[in-house]
């Protein structure tokens, strides 16, 4: 392969190519095969110079008092490669170039890729004294000529057709989520996606464009996954200006995290398919994991959720958590690049490895569902009742009377009564009111509650501290009397949703908050279960708000709880992809943490989800209704609950293991 040294005496050619010897450089790799000299290594020299400087040469060297084009010094004078791997030095005029003065970049750069041919033919014995030789010398450049062009040609459609294709695998890959969950689909984008970038690895040593590889897949997925966050915005006409920006923006951002992930790809690549492999799902595992982690944290359609329908295949969760399960994931819908890819047998037993464990996963998986049908029911001496009203957002923006909206919720809850009742009220149902106002529905509360009742709601909430008023998206339990048993201060906030980042600045160009018109919310502490206790209730619940019930591993540091209570309000995305998604979290955690969640939405899926994922009861979207557990089965403490995402990091390290296993089964 030929390598050049670019060198530039002159300033002016700064304005025409800024990189000098990557444009020479990628330049002879367009060259005819036999110009190449492939598994050679041949080197020249390029000065980059003036008219000025030229003159000077032309007249020392050839005698000649005037400037040229370009000048070409053969290091011998016969082409001998195997004497000399050095072909000579060539001297191009900047002047000469750009004429017309001012030319455009393109015809600057046609005319230097041209006269570069002429000078690169006479290192190589060319010459035009006689005519004879001047006619072969032209069609020679011709032909060189004609090559690179086809061939740039070729390289300009791929620039172009390579981020739609990437795109459009990224895209398609958001149809194996929820609600859609068509799985398969992974088993061809992901594998298809991991080949492009292992073959466009091979071809170069440019890690730069990786990044975009990445962000690309990124930017489809996330696009068409996210899309319905913008609905959101619709509701109030002082956001309306921002959809634009919600439906592009937030993709582009989650996609750089894509882009690091085959950025880093382009640095640990190794030659070795198999090492690739692991190393490819390490750091897409990792990347995944920092994404769910860093700032707030946003852990939504991780591609595991694919599988959110398939009970039997999600019951490792219970021992692995969801970014384990993630990563397991990445790595089987990439498996089948292996089979393609494959070198040798190493690779097909890969495959096959992948296929046993994801048998076993199934075996594991009817094994804990046979074993959980087998257990006796207990009948509690207590119903626990989620009410889904399904109210209007109009609250939000519209005056209502909040006591309509009350008793309207409450008659909802009395129907069908079975003794000693926790009732589960939606977030956010009195958009007005706050808990300090709470005691103007305390008649309604003893009228139509009994002594061993208790509400749970989600309300807005103020503490005063150091004389500033902080406000809280809060759950509280409250008994018939509307005495305050309990308080939860919601920890994971919703950026822009509940809380503006960087407030002081953003407020000043008219930014503010979806839920809460004043100002953002504060963050809670620290959640910890809940207690409720009277004559026949003993229970610790463990309170979550909205979507911090997407969060694997960050549940609770308190361990010891009965069941999990999850209200939200997923109105704000009307009946779109976006609350299905939202509700697949909740059968995700129930399969982790081994517990019964209830869950209540006004606008949404209210459920009661078993510990291994099962829906027993369910209100569709956009229904009235309510669900109810009044007898349920106890499971042991899932090891996931026990060491949460400390799995993931034994995972990890067994993929690295493996991955140095392979790369020095290469070496040797």
């Amino acid at each position: 392969m030929i390598s050049i040294n670019v060198v530039s005496d002159s300033n002016f050619w700064n304005k025409k190519i800024k990189k000098k010897d990557f444009f020479f450089n990628t330049l002879i790799c367009f060259f005819p095969k036999k110009y190449r000299f492939i598994g050679k290594k041949i080197s020249l020299t390029i000065l980059l110079s003036n008219n000025k400087n030229i003159k000077i040469l032309n007249k020392k060297f050839r005698n000649k008092n005037k400037s040229t084009d370009i000048l070409s010094f053969p290091f011998e004078k016969k082409l001998n490669l195997k004497k000399s791997p050095y072909l000579g030095d060539i001297i191009i005029s900047y002047e000469f170039m750009n004429k017309p003065k001012d030319s455009s970049n393109l015809n600057f750069k046609i005319k230097l890729i041209k006269t570069f041919i002429h000078g690169f033919l006479h290192l190589l014995s060319y010459d035009h004294i006689r005519l004879k030789d001047f006619k072969k010398m032209i069609k020679e450049e011709e032909k060189i000529y004609e090559v690179i062009k086809k061939r740039l040609s070729k390289l300009f459609k791929k620039r172009l057709l390579n981020p739609l294709y990437i795109i459009f695998l990224g895209a398609i890959s958001s149809y194996s989520l929820p609600p859609y969950n068509y799985f398969i689909i992974n088993f061809i984008t992901f594998s298809l996606f991991f080949i492009f970038l292992f073959k466009q690895k091979n071809k170069t040593l440019n890690n730069r464009p990786f990044f975009k590889y990445g962000w690309y897949f990124g930017f489809g997925y996330f696009l068409f996954s996210l899309y319905w966050i913008a609905i959101s915005l619709t509701f109030d006409q002082s956001f309306k200006f921002l959809i634009p920006f919600g439906l592009i923006l937030l993709p582009s951002f989650l996609a750089l995290f894509y882009g690091l992930i085959t950025y880093l790809f382009s640095f640990f690549y190794s030659k070795n398919v198999i090492s690739s492999f692991f190393i490819f799902s390490i750091l897409f595992g990792i990347i995944e994991f920092i994404r769910g982690s860093i700032f707030t944290g946003f852990p939504w359609n991780l591609i595991a959720f694919s599988f959110s329908e398939n009970i039997y295949f999600i019951q490792i969760l219970s021992i692995i958590g969801t970014y384990s399960f993630n990563l397991f994931c990445i790595s089987l819908f990439t498996v089948p690049s292996l089979f393609i890819l494959r070198k040798s047998g190493k690779e097909i037993i890969i495959c096959f490895f992948f296929i046993l464990v994801s048998i076993g996963c199934l075996i594991f998986g009817k094994i804990k569902n046979d074993n959980f049908s087998s257990l006796k029911s207990i009948k509690s001496p207590y119903v626990i009742k989620a009410i889904s009203p399904n109210i209007s957002l109009d609250r939000f923006y519209l005056a209502k009377d909040e006591s309509e909206i009350i008793k309207e919720i409450i008659n909802l809850s009395i129907l069908e009564r079975k003794g000693p009742t926790i009732f589960i009220w939606p977030e956010g149902i009195i958009s007005d009111s706050y808990l300090r106002d709470m005691g103007k529905y305390k008649s309604l509360f003893s009228k139509n509650f009994d002594n061993e009742d208790f509400v749970i709601m989600g309300v807005k909430s103020i503490e005063n501290e150091e004389d500033i008023d902080l406000y809280f998206n809060s759950i509280v339990i409250f008994n018939n009397k509307l005495d305050l048993i309990q308080k939860y201060n919601k920890v994971n906030l919703v950026p822009f949703g509940e809380f503006i980042p960087m407030e002081s600045i953003l407020s000043l160009i008219g930014f503010k908050t979806i839920t809460n018109e004043y100002q953002s919310f504060s963050r809670g502490q620290v959640r910890k279960p809940l207690q409720i206790k009277n004559n026949k209730i003993d229970l610790n619940l463990l309170p979550l708000i909205c979507y911090e019930i997407i969060y694997s591993g960050r549940l609770s540091r308190g361990k010891k709880f009965d069941y999990i209570v999850n209200i939200s309000e997923d109105g704000w995305f009307g009946n779109s992809i976006g609350p299905k998604q939202h509700f697949s979290h909740t059968i995700f955690r129930s399969v982790e943490s081994g517990k019964y969640i209830i869950r209540s939405a006004n606008n949404g899926i209210s459920a009661v989800i078993n510990p291994i994922g099962i829906i027993e009861q369910q209100v569709e979207f956009g229904s009235i209704g309510f669900v109810e557990l009044s007898e349920s089965k106890l499971l042991k403490s899932t090891p996931f609950m026990m060491y949460g995402n400390k799995i993931f990091l034994i995972l990890i390290l067994l993929y690295i293991f493996l991955t140095f296993s392979f790369i020095k089964l290469t070496n040797e």
